[in-house]
C-alpha cells in the first residue's frame, strides 16, 4: 500500500490514493492478477476520470519539492527520473491514444463512473499483464481482510522503495520492447464500456465480446468480386409531412439544368463592366455552366427484405472441441456479419431485416437471452426501425403477405430436408426467393459447402462459409 507514493498525481489527494489503490487492489487481485502496484490503478483511473486535467508529480514548481541532503541526493534524483519516465513514457502515452479518450467520454458522461473505471481496470490488467514484473506481489489473503481506518503520514520503507523502483523500471522496459500499443483497447472494451447498462451481466459482457471478436475474425468484403441480380422495385421514401425535405439532396455536378440550381461560384464570371458578351454569358452559350443534380436516392429507393431464421434446438449449446466458440455464439456472429455484408452492398436501399428464432422443447428463455446479445449489438438499427427480431414455437409469416420482390433468407437448421424450402415455395408462389440453407450436423449433407459440422470447425471452413453465402444470395 505504500507504493502510492509513487502515483504520478499522488500530491492531489493521499487519502484518496490509498483508499482507492485499496479498493482497486482487491478488485484486481479476484481477477488472479497479484503482481500489480495500486498506484498504477490509481492513476489510470484518474486519467479516466479527468482526462488532460490531472497534475502530474513533475509538473510540481522547484519549491514545492523538500529538500534532500547530499546523502540522499543521488537517489532522489535516479528516482525522480524514473518517475518522469514513468509519466511520459505510460500515462502521456494512454493520453495520445485516440480509444483511451473514447474512454474517457464515456465515463466523464455516464452514470456509474465508479463500476465503469473498475471493469476498465480489469480490462486493462488483462491487456497488460504480460508487462509486469513478478518481484511484487500482492498477496491475495491479507488484501481481502485488509481495512485502513485512519490515514496518517505513509513513509514506506527504503527497502519497499527499491523493490518498486526495480518493479516500475523493468515494467517501463517491457513495455517499450513488447508493448502494442494498438492492442491495448479493442473495439469491444469500448462496446462494453458504453453500453454499461445493458451488459448488466457476465453472460451479456461475454457473450457480446465474443460476438464481435468473431466477426471481427471474418474477412472484409470485396465489393468489386460480387455479381448482383438486381430488381427494379423501388419505394417512396415516407416523410412526416408534404413539407419535409431531406437535408442535402446534392448528388453530383451537371452542366445541365434550371437557374435556381446554378452553382454560386459561376456568378463570378458575370463582368458587369464589359460591353457585350462575358465570360458567363459564353459559358452559358457554350452548355459549360455547371448546375448542381438533385440526390433522388433519398426520395426514391429500392426496398430489400433481409429474413434470418434459427431453427436449431440441442445443437445451440455444443461447444466444438476444436473451436473457441459455441454454436449459438457462432450462429449470431455470423448473422451479424452477413446482416453488415448486406447493408454494405446496398447502403443506398430501404433494407428491413428480420431475425426470427423458432423455440424448441421448451427453449423459448434461453433464445430469448441470446437473441438479447443481438439486440443489443444492433441496438441503433433496431431504434431506426430496420432491424426486428420475433422468438416463438412457429415462424411468423405475416411478412410473406405484403412482399412487392422476393426476399434473401438465410436460415440456419439442422434439418438436412426440403422442408424450409417447400415451406416457402408453397408461401412465396411468385417469387424465387434468394435462399440460403446452412446445416448444422455432424452427417453428411447434400451440399456440404453451406454446412457447419461441430466435430470440424476452423476458422477457414467459417470464412468460406461467409462468403460463400453473401455471393449465392445475391445470383
Amino acid at each position: 500500500m505504500c507504493g502510492v507514493t509513487w502515483s504520478a498525481l499522488r500530491s492531489e489527494a493521499m487519502e484518496y490514493n490509498i483508499k482507492n489503490s485499496l479498493d482497486y487492489l482487491k478488485l484486481i487481485t479476484s481477477h488472479g492478477f497479484y503482481q500489480i502496484p495500486g498506484f498504477i490503478l490509481v492513476d489510470i483511473a484518474r486519467l479516466l476520470e479527468h482526462g488532460y486535467d490531472v497534475n502530474f508529480f513533475s509538473d510540481k514548481l522547484v519549491s514545492d519539492v523538500p529538500e534532500i541532503n547530499s546523502a540522499n541526493k543521488e537517489d532522489f534524483l535516479n528516482r525522480k527520473v524514473l518517475r518522469m519516465r514513468y509519466e511520459s513514457e505510460f500515462l502521456n502515452r494512454l493520453l495520445q491514444l485516440p480509444k483511451f479518450h473514447e474512454l474517457v467520454e464515456i465515463v466523464q458522461t455516464s452514470n456509474h463512473q465508479h463500476e465503469r473505471i473498475k471493469r476498465i481496470l480489469v480490462i486493462f490488467s488483462e491487456s497488460l499483464k504480460r508487462m509486469f514484473p513478478n518481484n511484487l506481489k500482492v498477496n491475495p489473503i491479507i488484501m481481502r481482510e485488509l481495512r485502513i481506518d485512519t490515514i496518517n503520514n505513509v513513509v514506506p520503507k527504503e527497502e519497499l522503495n527499491q523493490e518498486i523502483a526495480i518493479w516500475l523500471e523493468t515494467f517501463l522496459k517491457n513495455i517499450s520492447k513488447n508493448m502494442l500499443w494498438s492492442d491495448l483497447i479493442e473495439e469491444q472494451d469500448i462496446f462494453e464500456i458504453g453500453h454499461w447498462e445493458r451488459l448488466n451481466t457476465k453472460h451479456a459482457r461475454l457473450g457480446c465480446r465474443q460476438i464481435i471478436t468473431l466477426q471481427k475474425s471474418l474477412p472484409k468484403l470485396e465489393l468489386r468480386k460480387l455479381q448482383i441480380n438486381e430488381t427494379e422495385t423501388e419505394i417512396e421514401t415516407c416523410f412526416i409531412d408534404h413539407t419535409y425535405v431531406p437535408s442535402g439532396g446534392v448528388a453530383e455536378l451537371t452542366n445541365r439544368g434550371s437557374i435556381e440550381n446554378l452553382v454560386a461560384s459561376e456568378l463570378l464570371y458575370i463582368d458587369e463592366n464589359h460591353q457585350g458578351l462575358n465570360l458567363f454569358d459564353l459559358r452559358y452559350i457554350e452548355g459549360e455552366l455547371l448546375y448542381y443534380m438533385r440526390d433522388e436516392g433519398a426520395l426514391l429507393r429500392k426496398r430489400r427484405s433481409l429474413f434470418f431464421i434459427v431453427d436449431l434446438d440441442s445443437s445451440l449449446h455444443v461447444k466444438p472441441i476444436s473451436y473457441d466458440y459455441q454454436i449459438s455464439i457462432l450462429v449470431q456472429a455470423l448473422m451479424l456479419k452477413l446482416y453488415q455484408d448486406f447493408t454494405n452492398i446496398f447502403e443506398n436501399d430501404s433494407i428491413q431485416a428480420n431475425f426470427n428464432y423458432i423455440s424448441r422443447n421448451d427453449n423459448q428463455a434461453y433464445l430469448e437471452d441470446e437473441a438479447e446479445l443481438l439486440k443489443i449489438l444492433l441496438i441503433d438499427d433496431i431504434k431506426h426501425g430496420q432491424v426486428k427480431f420475433d422468438i416463438g414455437n412457429e415462424i411468423n409469416l405475416a411478412w410473406t403477405e405484403n412482399l412487392t420482390q422476393k426476399p434473401y433468407i438465410i436460415i440456419f437448421t439442422e434439418r438436412a430436408d426440403q422442408y424450409w424450402t417447400n415451406i416457402f415455395e408453397e408461401k412465396l408462389p411468385d417469387y424465387s426467393a434468394n435462399m440460403v440453407q446452412i446445416t448444422i450436423s455432424s452427417s453428411s449433407t447434400v451440399n456440404p459447402n453451406y454446412q457447419i459440422n461441430p466435430d470440424n470447425i476452423n476458422n477457414q471452413s467459417i470464412q468460406n462459409l461467409c462468403r460463400d453465402t453473401i455471393q449465392q444470395i445475391l445470383l
